[in-house]
């Protein structure tokens, strides 16, 4: 035996001592792409082809039989580390079509330097003339070319940050959001779903940091190379099958590394200890020292101490008692029958599916059921588990459903139609149908509500105070009332009247010109006209002229010696009572 192997197994089975010179060995011995994260404590792996007929695969919203996760069928003891396990990746497969050329296949996936002689010469091929489709070659995967594989942010939701590479200052995580080799994210108290270049995804659970350490692809060859450090919190991945091995996706902890093909996991950490729960597929779980099989239905983790954790059964999905969609009405209880074990339960409703939409709701419960209040109409996924009292996550007991609620039509209740006011009602108020149904209050001075004053937005509130005073005139009120978004109802029409009274005229000036005296005042507010009256008796109890006019000043032409006396009224809608100024005493004299 190679005498670098040998003291790499030494290494390997002193738990961990001498292990930088393991892999500098390793390096030497194989190429880099197989141990870049071999310097940690634990490697999940999960072998190419982990859908194969003899895995136990637990679907997220079936049963897991007690057959498949029967103990006595499965092997669940530490075993000795095998390195050809970790080590052996292999090449890539390539089978050649009938349109394939192999000069254009040489320059689609080799790195730059390398030519298609060399893969001819690797394949053992004789002449490359002669090659027929259906031909399988194989490409060491040091040779294929290597580019950027950024993820992006498909859903965002709540308070969530994002560290660029090299950077030092934390900025808001949007939408659509390009994740690039040494980017951070973090949540705070929402979700944030990636996508990665081979359509895999990971849901960042709230109070979660996470790295991204490599975004790779393999020129045109489909295979992705991910690697991402989970520094705190709680993740959940969905892996895209791969058919050849090759791809790599590891997620790296203080304490372990998850690298798998093809499965569905949860991995979290505190920063010390991590804790693996596998829902779908069939993972590896390798320490320096020990390694494990680890089928869908089983969770564990590290220990304080480096070592493995005895694998523990996940509880069962719970079994759907209540539940009918599509929901017509709002608010909806829907229920599951307890699980035996179970501590508590952790309920998730996502908009449309649960690996592509928002995560709306998470939470924890008591008891298996939860009521759904104040959703928008369409479709949504629930999803329900049970927690031990160790906190082991189970098995998702996975429901689709959609909401079809139709609105309920108010009915006003204050003020009455045609009531008639002095000043703004103090409140509008409708009958209240039931706290999952919004409304807002429109007003306008048209029955067909084109000039609207108030449209107050919508709300779960069944009354409004006005912050605002309406001015006198004639008013159109109803209430809309919205279920689900996208369903409205319109109440009945109402009218009410609201009066007032204008502002005492005011005479800015008195300008005399020969015999005659140009009045000028102030303009009233919700004036529509000015009525000028003189009168030689201050009582005017008899009038020398009246005058209407729209403007705000009138020419008056006096008998030189007299004494006159002078009155404005401001002429206002039917809604304002008129007011009279004060009276002012004026002459003429030479």
């Amino acid at each position: 035996m190679d005498t670098g192997l040998k003291k790499l197994i030494k290494a390997t089975r002193n738990n961990g001592a001498g292990l930088n010179t393991a892999v500098v060995w390793l390096r030497h011995l194989t190429c880099d792409i197989c141990f870049c994260a071999l310097p940690v404590l634990a490697t999940i792996l999960v072998p190419a082809g982990s859908h194969a007929k003899n895995t136990p695969v637990a679907q997220p919203h079936s049963n897991v039989s007690d057959n498949a996760l029967n103990e006595h069928r499965l092997d669940l003891k530490p075993k000795p580390v095998e390195l050809s396990r970790i080590s052996s990746i292999g090449d890539w497969r390539y089978t050649l079509r009938p349109s394939d050329s192999l000069w254009v296949i040489a320059n689609d996936y080799l790195k730059p330097g390398i030519t298609w002689i060399e893969l001819v010469r690797y394949n053992h091929i004789a002449d490359p003339n002669t090659i027929a489709p259906g031909t399988t070659l194989r490409f060491p995967f040091g040779w294929l070319k290597v580019q950027p594989a950024p993820a992006i942010t498909i859903s965002v939701t709540g308070e969530a940050m994002l560290k660029k590479s090299q950077a030092s200052q934390w900025l808001p995580l949007s939408l659509r959001q390009y994740l690039r080799v040494g980017d951070t994210i973090k949540t705070v108290n929402g979700s944030v779903l990636v996508r990665f270049a081979d359509d895999s995804v990971l849901r960042l659970d709230s109070h979660t940091t996470l790295v991204f350490n490599r975004l790779s692809q393999f020129g045109k060859s489909g295979m992705t190379d991910t690697g991402l450090r989970l520094e705190k919190g709680r993740v959940s991945t969905r892996v895209t099958p791969v058919e050849e091995n090759g791809s790599r996706y590891e997620i790296s902890t203080p304490s372990a590394v998850a690298a798998v093909r093809g499965t569905e996991f949860r991995l979290q950490t505190d920063g010390k200890r991590t804790n693996l729960e596998v829902t779908e597929g069939r993972v590896n779980l390798s320490l320096p020292s020990e390694t494990l099989d680890i089928p869908a239905g089983y969770a564990t983790g590290t220990t304080d101490n480096g070592t493995l954790s005895a694998a523990a059964r996940l509880p069962l999905p719970p079994s759907i008692k209540q539940f009918v969609s599509p929901i017509v009405q709002l608010p909806a209880t829907i229920a599951w029958n307890p699980v035996n074990g179970a501590k508590q339960y952790q309920y998730s409703l996502f908009e449309g599916q649960r690996y592509n939409g928002n995560l709306l709701i998470r939470a924890t419960t008591k008891t298996p059921q939860v009521t759904l209040n104040h959703l928008k109409n369409g479709n949504y996924t629930l999803t329900m588990r049970a927690i031990t009292e160790s906190g082991i996550h189970g098995i998702d007991d996975m429901q689709r459903l959609q909401v079809k609620a139709h609105a309920i039509t108010a009915t006003l209740i204050s003020p009455k139609d045609g009531q008639h006011a002095t000043d703004t009602p103090a409140a509008f108020r409708w009958q209240p149908m039931d706290s999952n149904v919004q409304a807002k209050l429109q007003v306008a001075v048209d029955q067909n509500f084109s000039e609207l004053v108030i449209d107050s937005g919508y709300s779960y509130q069944h009354n409004r105070s006005l912050s605002i005073s309406l001015k006198p005139n004639r008013y159109y009120w109803r209430v809309v009332t919205q279920t689900g978004g996208n369903s409205i109802a319109t109440s009945e029409v109402r009218t009410f009247t609201v009066s007032g009274k204008l502002e005492k005229p005011k005479i800015v000036s008195i300008n005399y010109t020969g015999d005659r005296a140009n009045v000028i005042w102030k303009t009233i507010t919700g004036a529509e006209s000015y009525t000028m009256q003189l009168s030689d008796k201050k009582n005017f109890s008899s009038l020398l002229q009246e005058q209407t006019t729209g403007a705000t000043e009138v020419s008056i032409r006096l008998n030189p010696g007299m004494t006159y006396y002078l009155r404005l009224r401001a002429n206002g809608s039917q809604y304002y009572s008129p007011s009279i100024s004060d009276i002012t005493k004026i002459s003429v004299t030479y």
